[in-house]
């Protein structure tokens, strides 16, 4: 099963992943609005996109690194798996936009890079929670009822299951399950 310390570990990649993709976003605004900058907004535009560019770092190199690690397994074993076309994206989309910043002069898609992974990862965290709630390793007794009715001179009481002895002597309606290890 998926255990608690993986669950923190991606919460904590998932705040990072969600921080930085915030905040890249907000430094793209006036390229999502479009709007016509003057000499000095360019170079302040300039700095946002560079700073955009660090930001993205910690997402690309520690928070999409599971999609990295589970690819290469992956390919070290000759199989194919979901996470090696997602690393596939987050790469290009990474060195298209170092391209756009450097040779283009544009903003890149720094903040679609880390939006994938921020919501990749989210996804990831509620299966895992899911996963981890549901347990598969389940012994004879997690298929009892919850109670049964036991007779105890003649009196017919409704009890938990647990509260069952040896020598009890219990009720059975037609198609009822046994609540005993009989």
């Amino acid at each position: 099963g998926v255990k608690k310390s993986t669950i923190s570990v991606r919460a904590i990649k998932i705040g990072i992943a969600g921080f930085c993709f915030g905040n890249i976003m907000m430094l793209s605004f006036p390229e999502y609005l479009g709007l016509s900058l003057d000499a000095g907004s360019l170079v302040l535009k300039r700095w946002f996109d560079f700073i955009s560019l660090g930001l993205s770092l910690p997402v690309l190199f520690y928070c999409a690194s599971e999609f990295f690690e589970s690819s290469y397994k992956a390919i070290r074993q000759r199989t194919l798996n979901i996470d090696l076309p997602i690393a596939l994206a987050v790469v290009a989309t990474f060195v298209r936009s170092l391209y756009e910043l450097f040779i283009n002069h544009q903003s890149g898609y720094f903040d679609s890079m880390t939006g994938i992974v921020f919501l990749l990862l989210t996804g990831r965290y509620f299966q895992d929670l899911t996963y981890h709630s549901l347990t598969f390793d389940r012994d004879y007794k997690s298929y009892f009822p919850l109670s049964a009715r036991r007779i105890t001179d003649g009196i017919l009481k409704v009890v938990n299951i647990r509260q069952l002895q040896t020598h009890d002597h219990i009720e059975l309606r037609n198609g009822e399950l046994l609540p005993a290890d009989a």
